[in-house]
């Protein structure tokens, strides 16, 4: 907004449809700019691929924390991920190569809590990294699903009435 308005200040009188054109141009460059950001911001692409950190939140849950996902065998090799669950360390775990299944314990203190989890991955590629229109992501692991082994009956309360009108 703060270049919109300088540019209309500098152009309009005179050229007001220059000045149109590059205030419409910086717009749709900001627009491109935040959509990026909020898209990969979290780590998690739309085709569920990671980069090397994952940040992502679980509502309240019980039992232990259940990820599943894929490693790629000829790119990532030692993959190892780290995880942390609102701020507290639950573990180090080497995955193996192609499907995984994970079942990580989660503590006593954080059962039937919401969790802000932070997920580092030890390795990742570039799948483009040498082409001119290549994929530039830093790829870690693709993410199948990341759960709780079971919701607690407090997520279920707030969830059911929702579904009570269906």
């Amino acid at each position: 907004r703060i270049w919109c308005e300088r540019i209309e200040r500098f152009f309009t009188p005179r050229l007001k449809p220059v000045s149109a054109k590059l205030q419409a141009a910086i717009r749709m460059a900001a627009c491109l700019i935040i959509s990026h950001t909020v898209t990969y911001s979290q780590g998690l692409s739309p085709d569920r691929w990671t980069s090397r950190r994952l940040l992502y939140m679980l509502p309240p849950g019980e039992g232990p924390l259940v990820i599943e996902g894929f490693v790629p065998k000829f790119r990532v090799l030692g993959q190892k991920l780290h995880i942390r669950a609102n701020g507290q360390r639950l573990g180090s775990f080497a995955l193996p190569f192609g499907d995984f299944h994970l079942a990580v314990p989660v503590p006593p203190e954080l059962q039937g809590q919401l969790l802000r989890l932070e997920i580092t991955a030890s390795r990742w590629w570039m799948p483009g990294r040498f082409t001119l229109r290549g994929d530039r992501r830093r790829l870690s692991y693709k993410l199948k699903s990341l759960q709780w082994a079971q919701l607690s009956a407090r997520t279920e309360r707030i969830v059911s009435p929702a579904l009570a009108d269906r």
